[in-house]
């Protein structure tokens, strides 16, 4: 097996190495208010108002109000379903530890590449700990550039000191590996710990067996 040329890793947050479990907690919303977790979303994506707080363009609270002014829901409740997103978030701490001897063994460069909002990301990284794990953390809501944009990689890239053929990132999101991989980027699409875990190994970034 070949020496790897892989000498950044760039990792997702949402969805990669911390899986959310919204739909049993959203019962009470739902009872309370008629929409779903999913309607919800829904409706501040198509509204832009998303992708303006992911771009740190408005703040969290001026988001709900913009969800509330929308979809005609008492900001009161919205700021319930702000604190179960909060409270639902979990680190996958077995993928972590694979991330960590990746760069264990080959000494590559751990970084965290996340859409995020400013102040709930702030309390995701002071609960898990994740600049105790990650060399960098790129979060779009300090770039004013989602990972649809190219924009964001190039910046990432120019903050670690690497070239994109350097650089793999791992996400669940098909679309923003298509955007990596157009500038150059090595991709995986994580679907699982051992799916991960041998394409890792394939690329020499973990021990065999």
């Amino acid at each position: 097996m070949s020496e790897s040329k892989v000498k950044a890793l760039f990792v997702d947050f949402n969805d990669t190495i911390s899986p959310s479990n919204f739909i049993q907690s959203f019962s009470s919303f739902e009872d309370q208010t008629g929409w779903t977790g999913k309607q919800l979303g829904k409706a501040y994506i198509e509204a832009e108002l998303l992708n303006q707080l992911m771009c740190g363009l408005i703040n969290e609270h001026e988001f709900w109000i913009g969800v509330s002014n929308l979809t005609h829901l008492p900001l009161e409740i919205l700021l319930q379903y702000a604190q179960i997103i909060r409270k639902t978030k979990e680190l996958d701490l077995e993928l972590v530890e694979m991330l960590m001897d990746c760069k264990k063994y080959s000494g590559i460069v751990l970084i965290l590449l996340t859409d995020n909002v400013h102040e709930m990301f702030a309390d995701w990284e002071r609960k898990f700990h994740l600049r105790d794990y990650f060399d960098y953390i790129v979060n779009s809501a300090d770039c004013g550039m989602t990972k649809k944009d190219e924009g964001i990689y190039h910046l990432a890239l120019k903050m670690v000191g690497v070239n994109a053929p350097e650089a793999l990132l791992i996400d669940d999101d098909e679309n923003y590996l298509d955007v990596a991989k157009s500038i150059g980027f090595e991709t995986i699409h994580f679907l699982n710990r051992e799916r991960l875990s041998c394409e890792l190994t394939k690329r020499s970034l973990l021990p065999v067996g």
